[in-house]
């Protein structure tokens, strides 16, 4: 059986004004040390109504915060300390709206999700996809897949869309050769 990642997930509904205007997802860039910790639990967040109103409940606003297990881990449970350590994180990335982030009445939490198994490990554990190659598309956990067949997928890299499209990359090679031999 391949190792799993976790990730967790907090949604906060609100009626102050979204403190960007742009439908992007925003990555914490802020280097490995203010990442996945205690303190710094924020991995990625984006606000799902700016894309379309209808994915807020009526009258507000809907953020999404993206946990990483460690972070998570590191809090033991206390959703109510996690869950603070996340505003005072994403208070710091929008100083024009700290005071609502902060005020529970303000940005309301709608929603805390443990997503287990939300990814296939990457990295340094045995059976992991890796970057640059990834696994043997003729392969799953150690077993020869039959004659001309292949696989392809995030399953098979890294747990992203790169991942997936570097492993068709792969698996699309794999037939060519395949076929030039048959």
């Amino acid at each position: 059986k391949l190792s799993q990642r976790s990730v967790g997930c907090i949604y906060y509904a609100f009626q102050s004004p979204v403190p960007l205007e742009e439908p992007i997802l925003l990555l914490n860039g802020e280097g490995h040390e203010r990442r996945n910790t205690k303190e710094f639990p924020v991995n990625n967040i984006c606000f799902p109504s700016i894309v379309h109103k209808s994915y807020a409940p009526n009258g507000y606003e809907l953020c999404c915060v993206s946990i990483l297990e460690n972070a998570i881990a590191e809090h033991d449970g206390d959703q109510a300390a996690l869950d603070m350590a996340v505003r005072k994180q994403l208070s710091t990335w929008f100083p024009d709206f700290a005071s609502d982030i902060i005020d529970e009445s303000k940005w309301v939490t709608k929603g805390f999700y443990l997503i287990s198994n939300a990814q296939p490990t990457q990295f340094n554990e045995e059976g992991c996809a890796n970057v640059h190659g990834g696994r043997d598309c003729t392969t799953f956990q150690g077993l020869a897949m039959p004659d001309g067949l292949f696989l392809a997928g995030d399953h098979m890299a890294t747990a992203t869309f790169n991942g997936a499209l570097e492993s068709g990359v792969n698996a699309a090679d794999a037939v060519t050769n395949y076929l030039s031999k048959n």
